[in-house]
């Protein structure tokens, strides 16, 4: 064997076969081993910090996801005590024994919807799974958007918004149809309560070599110029009745995609750009 060295302490060693009694070392043999031996320590060296990067990376994105459900925790509890106050003040107000049936019919109410957001918000904290590995598998793109489409019909029309599909040649991928629906089907949504009524509703997408790009654009009211850097931040909402999760568990999933999601600039309505870190249409033809 060869001792590999890094400066006084043995590092590793080289087990060489023996040489048969009419076999020897020749010169390119000895100068290949010694070669090896000269750069084993620093190939070493390379990936031991290789892998402590990794570690540092694994360990700084899970201080990350603390402190997102840190925030998520916090908000949470004050977004919860102004609903169960009303439901308390309901219960408190239906006790007394003045109370007629049409006062009780209207406490009552108010604790159904108190109760129902809090059980929105409760869901939507819940939905984020910042461990569940994505399953893989060949998605038709534009065949999705319309999947998404014909999902909401009934809102839609409700609503009377129309759903345009820009794009519409098929383009293949790979990506975990699942979560990649959840996120657009959030950023849709948002746009529908956004609208109201009468409004309109685009999708598109771009690809390159490096992934797929997806727009969701409304022409709605749009956002904000002073809230378009905290949209993205937990329980923070402009609209009324909003939660302030949407748009959080729709970064997350994305996230576990090893993708991301931008606000575009808009003249009118909002626009967010979606980017996945997904195989090409080549590598979808492989499964």
């Amino acid at each position: 064997f060869i001792p590999v060295n890094s400066g006084d302490e043995i590092i590793a060693l080289v087990l060489l076969p023996k040489k048969g009694i009419f076999q020897r070392w020749s010169y390119e043999d000895i100068a290949s081993l010694d070669y090896i031996r000269v750069i084993l320590p620093s190939l070493i060296d390379r990936c031991i910090m290789y892998e402590s990067e990794r570690e540092i990376e694994k360990h700084q994105y899970r201080m990350e996801q603390l402190m997102v459900m840190g925030q998520m925790s916090s908000g949470l509890a004050h977004e919860i005590r102004n609903p169960l106050s009303i439901i308390s003040t309901s219960v408190e107000t239906m006790m007394r024994e003045d109370i007629d049936e049409t006062d009780k019919k209207k406490m009552l109410r108010y604790i159904q919807e108190e109760a129902d957001r809090i059980n929105v918000l409760a869901t939507k904290m819940l939905s984020i799974d910042f461990q569940k590995k994505p399953e893989y598998e060949k998605i038709d793109i534009v065949a999705f958007f319309h999947r998404l489409k014909d999902f909401l019909r009934f809102k839609l029309k409700e609503c009377n918004i129309s759903f345009e599909i820009l794009n519409e040649q098929p383009y293949f991928f790979i990506s975990d149809s699942t979560i990649l629906f959840q996120a657009l089907l959030n950023l849709v949504l948002n746009s529908i309560e956004a609208i109201g009524e009468d409004g309109t509703i685009k999708l598109d997408y771009k690809y390159d070599e490096s992934g797929i790009s997806i727009f969701v654009c409304d022409n709605g009211p749009g956002i904000p110029p002073r809230a378009r850097d905290k949209i993205f931040d937990p329980l923070f909402t402009t609209k009324k009745k909003g939660t302030g999760l949407g748009l959080t568990v729709t970064k997350k999933l994305l996230e576990n995609l090893f993708g991301s999601i931008v606000l575009l600039p808009s003249k009118k309505g909002a626009c967010l750009k979606c980017t996945c870190l997904l195989y090409t249409s080549d590598a979808a033809d492989e499964l």
